[in-house]
């Protein structure tokens, strides 16, 4: 035995053996990631980090989860690219993605996540989610967090109830038409015998 946890962590815990602490802090109260504790669906309002683990924001970053990341210069005015950015490459003024954003990020300055994209998929200039979202989510960038009730689909409890009518209903039914159609065969047999 080498330690590893191969079927996977218990909550709030990551790492090669589960040993590790997940910080508590990803967003809707989604698990950490096991290989490495990062939270694909993004930091609670008021952290930031790849684990949620920073509270505030890097100075210049704004939103609720920090990730509307500023374009920072150099002291020659030269701008340092997003680390979302492709290949680290922008634009030496306004700091845009020139080459497009690594797989998870949207808009001009890659500063949108797209973790609740499936896939992680999203257009690049508006982060627009472009083969939909992950359970749960919902909207044009899945920002909203779906409800049970606004998902469309039925507790279990509520499934088995109407699959449980719908099956009393069919018997009754069977039943009206056994009813007619052997009322009907009577008649036609009597009829019969009455005319021998």
């Amino acid at each position: 035995m080498d330690g590893k946890c191969t079927s996977g962590c218990l909550n709030n815990s990551y790492g090669f053996d589960c040993s590790q602490e997940c910080k508590g802090h990803c967003k809707n109260q989604t698990q950490c990631q096991q290989e490495d504790g990062s939270c694909p669906a993004g930091c609670e309002e008021g952290y930031s980090g790849m684990k949620c683990d920073s509270v505030g924001c890097e100075k210049g970053d704004s939103g609720s989860n920090c990730d509307n990341a500023a374009p920072r210069k150099l002291s020659n005015g030269s701008m340092v690219c997003s680390v979302n950015c492709l290949n680290k490459t922008c634009h030496p003024v306004t700091g845009s993605c020139t080459l497009g954003c690594v797989k998870g990020f949207g808009d001009v300055n890659c500063s949108t996540s797209c973790a609740n994209c499936l896939n992680q998929a999203c257009e690049r200039k508006t982060a627009i989610c472009v083969d939909g979202c992950i359970v749960g989510f919902t909207g044009q960038d899945c920002s909203f967090a779906q409800t049970e009730a606004d998902s469309g689909l039925l507790p279990e409890s509520q499934s088995w109830l109407w699959f449980t009518l719908l099956l009393i209903a069919m018997i009754g039914l069977m039943n009206i038409f056994l009813t007619i159609f052997l009322k009907r065969n009577a008649a036609a047999m009597k009829e019969e015998t009455g005319d021998k």
